[in-house]
């Protein structure tokens, strides 16, 4: 009896930790060659801004990174957004950066043929998901489907790594693809 207790006990000490965790992370990188560094974290009201969720090619992921206080001005949010492909070769692909920007001012978004993207681990268990990586994006005000050159007039380069644990979006809430 006394040996159930002491194991049952162990148990719920290693469990502990594991149902405690929070979504956390960073993201740091360049841009322009200025060092940058965002905080992966919920929003104040509890809602995911940062998840992943299945689908069917394995999974879809989103990184929202805050600004840390002191941050340059005119440079907000970062936001990450891929997939995952399933199986023992996992890799990330479609990835759109977004950088919010002083208001009134256009975001800053690099779609895939702007972007590359390199997992460098990935892990999933009780509903999170540990993930790391390295991305490059060439950014323009709004966005767009062509090719741009990242010595463009109005390109931002943003070159970077993230580390992060994420939550699984649970059917029915705002990182669900059914709720969206």
């Amino acid at each position: 009896m006394r040996q159930t207790l002491a194991t049952l006990a162990a148990l719920i000490t290693l469990a502990a930790p594991a149902a405690a965790q929070q979504t956390s992370g960073t993201i740091t990188a360049t841009m322009d060659l200025d060092p940058r560094i965002w905080q992966i974290d919920r929003a104040p009201q509890g809602e995911l801004r940062s998840f992943w969720r299945e689908t069917e090619d394995g999974s879809a992921l989103r990184l929202h990174g805050e600004g840390s206080p002191g941050a340059v001005a005119g440079v907000g949010d970062v936001t990450l957004e891929f997939d995952v492909t399933s199986g023992a070769a996992r890799r990330a692909e479609n990835l759109v950066v977004t950088l919010s920007r002083a208001e009134g001012e256009a975001p800053l978004i690099a779609t895939p043929q702007n972007t590359d993207i390199a997992l460098t681990g990935i892990n999933v268990a009780a509903g999170e998901m540990v993930v790391s990586g390295s991305f490059n994006a060439v950014m323009v005000p709004g966005g767009t489907d062509r090719l741009t050159q990242a010595d463009a007039a109005d390109a931002v380069t943003l070159d970077g790594n993230f580390q992060a644990t994420v939550q699984k979006a649970e059917p029915g809430t705002q990182g669900d693809s059914a709720a969206q």
